[in-house]
């Protein structure tokens, strides 16, 4: 590329040249995986005549003018969002260690249980069977408070009559819990004798014969 001017436009036209030549350097900055690392450079030569050339290509006796370097930016690549979901917390109360199901099977929940002796038979379905050896039992509760220990079948004597609430738990010899069942009521129906009254002694009445 050359251009040639009259010595009067000189000044006005090399500042008119420089400006796309910035422009494009600044492009090439701006973008450089598209220009590639390439310099740019603007080359000057003054003739005898006067006359000023503008090159971008070296010629005789021309020399390269130094163009300052204008600050360039590039924005960072926005981060990375990765969605993680929440794991939900599972409360566990007790650790259920060998265990992982009981039932209650008997009496069933809200039944009536009618029995004058006061006497309940209460089993449980346990999942996988009790250990054998001793270490693991069966403790039950009525009304939260613990009442017989044993295997999956056990008589309760002596309850007493109206509503009460059933739970069986699997303990070891500590008395640590492995596994409780959940916890539901019977209504106990025993016979109720109401106590006689005594009826009051008679007295005899004495009559008086009114002919003596």
């Amino acid at each position: 590329m050359l251009v040639t001017m009259k010595p009067r436009l000189i000044y006005l036209m090399s500042l008119l040249l420089l400006i796309p030549l910035l422009d494009a350097m600044a492009a090439e900055q701006a973008a450089p995986e598209e220009s590639g690392d390439k310099e740019t450079r603007v080359y000057r030569k003054f003739n005898p005549d006067g006359v000023v050339e503008f090159s971008d290509s070296p010629k005789h006796g021309g020399e390269a003018i130094q163009l300052e370097k204008l600050p360039t930016y590039k924005q960072a690549p926005p981060p990375k969002s990765v969605y993680t979901p929440r794991k939900r917390k599972t409360k566990q109360e007790t650790p259920a260690g060998p265990y992982h199901s009981i039932v209650i099977t008997q009496p069933a929940d809200d039944s009536a249980v009618r029995e004058n002796s006061g006497l309940v038979r209460v089993t449980v379905r346990l999942e996988p069977a009790l250990q054998k050896g001793g270490r693991h039992r069966i403790q039950y509760y009525i009304d939260n408070k613990p009442v017989a220990t044993g295997g999956i079948s056990v008589s309760i004597p002596n309850v007493d009559r109206g509503t009460h609430s059933l739970q069986a738990k699997v303990v070891d010899s500590s008395g640590r819990v492995f596994l409780e069942s959940a916890q539901i009521k019977f209504h106990l129906l025993r016979y109720f004798k109401p106590q006689s009254r005594k009826s009051a002694p008679v007295t005899p009445v004495k009559t008086v014969d009114q002919g003596d």
